[in-house]
């Protein structure tokens, strides 16, 4: 008998005493396999001390059904690159460097966003989680033999790889809309962050977030294997009830109203695009509900907190829990005139943000001189870049494009002054 088949015979043996919780001598193992009682005993020591476990009786007791055959054999190899480390899933070099780079850079991420004293928390996480995104599908298309790179486009010598969004574009049925829509999201958001500072960002994306990564681990053990999991290295941060008191809190507002502004404005925008069903998926946005419940018995106790998720082939399941989300699920209503601005409220946010006195007065020599609307009431009057008409309340409301386009202007003194002294009759 080769030396492969004594392996896989070893194998089937462990397996059978396991499932039926029998224990067995060490000269049953060599009758069973064909090895000699020399190389059981050696194998003993060196290849079964974390399987097989001595009774007192002197015989033992095998664990083994977290083994597939394959992972057995490898552990059983004379390679140490392979003994060692059974697991762990056999991929060609370039794509595990590049699937390890994707969850190193996936754990880096995890870890910012984690610490306690972190302010730059969304800010880093979505930087590493793009890079993570960006590797894991490289590590994708190197799989598939898809080359990945732009043909004629050259830095510092070496082949440009896609960037995330055209990556997007290439993998075609591997993720849903919802997922794509995620990173869609993240990507823009990135461009926007790299020169802003805006701690407080962070309640307003952490669903988006959450399932950013809960979609990349997804994807990773799809296509690569549950070796790769992160959660087998991470654990649920704790989270505390206690907030800034209110001078930190109107410190950090003041600095970071302006930024903060432009990005929540760049957020609604975004979600107001979608379909609502894409919205309403947790592979874009993840929704949970953490609930304070006592532990009535000894065996609840040892569980502080379960994660239950839907399973579609089982729905009588998530029948029972059904009713309790129904009570506490949030609803989405949607509000007339959102992201819109009443003149008082442009002339607030100009106040502010030019550190001006800008008064109602002013604000309509502004629309007329801009032409942003007819004078009237009349809906075709309205540039719809810069103001809309109210047919419920027959007024006017102005959009954000009108807001950063009278601070572009009246920064200059001169444009200021002429807005001021515009013949309004005109």
């Amino acid at each position: 008998m080769k030396t492969n088949a004594h392996i896989k015979a070893s194998y089937k043996f462990f397996l059978l005493k396991e499932s039926r919780g029998e224990s067995f001598s060490l000269d049953e193992i060599a009758k069973a396999t064909g090895w000699s009682i020399v190389t059981v005993k050696t194998y003993l020591t060196k290849k079964w001390e974390k399987i097989l476990y001595r009774q007192k009786n002197g015989k033992y007791l095998a664990k083994i059904n977290n083994y597939a055959e394959a992972e057995y054999e490898k552990m059983m190899s004379q390679k140490d690159t392979l003994s060692q480390d059974p697991f762990r899933p056999n991929l060609p070099s370039n794509v595990e460097e590049l699937v390890t780079k994707a969850r190193d850079a996936a754990v880096l991420a995890i870890d910012i966003y984690n610490r306690p004293i972190t302010l730059f928390r969304s800010e880093g996480y979505i930087v590493m989680m793009i890079i993570a995104w960006t590797a894991l599908l490289h590590a994708f298309f190197e799989s598939k033999k898809v080359d990945y790179f732009y043909k004629d486009t050259i830095i510092d010598g070496d082949k440009k790889a896609w960037e995330l969004n055209f990556c997007l574009k290439e993998v075609k049925n591997l993720i849903t809309d919802a997922e794509k829509k995620n990173i869609e999201f993240f990507i823009q958001l990135r461009n926007k962050i790299e020169h802003r500072y805006v701690p407080e960002l962070d309640i307003n994306i952490f669903g988006e977030c959450q399932a950013l990564l809960l979609n990349f681990e997804a994807l990773l053990i799809k296509q690569f294997g549950n070796y790769y999991a992160l959660s087998s290295s991470l654990s649920l941060p704790l989270q505390t009830t206690a907030t800034k008191n209110d001078a930190q809190i109107k410190t950090m507002h003041q600095f970071q109203k302006k930024h903060y502004e432009e990005l929540r404005q760049y957020i609604d925008n975004f979600k107001r695009g979608l379909k609502e069903e894409i919205l309403s998926d947790n592979k874009y946005c993840f929704r949970a509900y953490l609930i304070e419940v006592p532990a009535n018995n000894i065996n609840t106790a040892d569980y502080s907190l379960k994660v239950v998720k839907y399973d579609p082939n089982n729905p009588q399941a998530y029948a029972g829990l059904k009713k309790c989300i129904e009570l506490i699920k949030e609803k989405r209503i949607p509000v007339a005139n959102q992201g819109k601005f009443r003149p008082s409220d442009v002339c607030a946010i100009l106040n502010e943000r030019l550190g001006k006195k800008i008064t109602m007065d002013m604000h309509t020599r502004a629309w007329k001189c801009y032409k942003a609307r007819k004078s009237g009431r009349q809906p075709e009057g309205c540039n719809p870049e810069f103001c809309q008409y109210d047919v419920v309340h027959k007024d006017y409301v102005y959009t954000d494009k009108w807001v950063e386009y009278l601070v572009r202007k009246l920064k200059n003194t001169k444009e200021f002054e002429r807005v001021k002294n515009y013949e309004i009759n005109k």
